[in-house]
């Protein structure tokens, strides 16, 4: 047997509820609006930045591509330079927690080996020299650090900080790695430097 809603046994329902009111808040729908259309084109901005280049990570082997920045100091720096020597390309943020969890590693592994072969630690991060006062004490570290005013991170495939290269003499990709650090990519990274 099937039960059949009357309208008649509707009715109490409808006088609990109240009839629907709407009020339209103009300036809320406004302020809304400019909102939604801010968010959406700088959404679609940075992915059209980041959908000209080619995502998938830079190959081990590969050349590292070449760049000329300028350092916090003011000074200039090529790529040029990383020539004949082993270098750490660390890509970063002053305020990246995890940037600042994994410097006392690469750095210290830089320490380690500076003295016995030729070996260079190269910060890279889009910050000014203003930045780094609080990551200096807050990693008890301080090395030179080149501005990114030139999209080298995207170069690099560098999308999440931070992010390490060791580059050989020769200045070619001997490792990556394109998160947190650990133990394994220091041992692998130790290896290659002290070949």
């Amino acid at each position: 047997m099937c039960s059949v809603i009357s309208k008649a046994s509707m009715k109490p329902f409808r006088k609990m509820a109240g009839p629907v009111k709407t009020k339209l808040n103009i300036p809320f729908l406004i302020t809304g609006s400019v909102f939604a259309v801010v968010f959406v084109s700088y959404i679609y901005i940075n992915l059209s930045r980041y959908s000209t280049l080619n995502q998938t990570p830079l190959k081990i082997g590969s050349e590292a591509p070449g760049f000329s920045l300028s350092t916090t100091d003011g000074e200039s720096f090529h790529t040029e330079k990383m020539y004949g020597q082993k270098t750490i390309l660390f890509f970063f943020s002053p305020v990246c927690y995890r940037c600042i969890d994994s410097v006392p590693y690469w750095y210290g592994l830089y320490k380690r080996y500076k003295s016995s072969i030729p070996l260079e630690f190269i910060g890279i991060c889009e910050c000014i020299s203003q930045d780094l006062s609080e990551f200096w004490a807050a990693t008890n570290t301080e090395f030179p650090v080149l501005q990114d005013d030139k999209d080298i991170k995207l170069m690099y495939r560098a999308f999440y900080e931070p992010t390490v290269f060791l580059i050989d003499e020769h200045g070619k990709i001997v490792f990556a790695s394109y998160d947190y650090s650990n133990d394994e990519g220091l041992k692998v990274v130790e290896e290659l430097i002290s070949k």
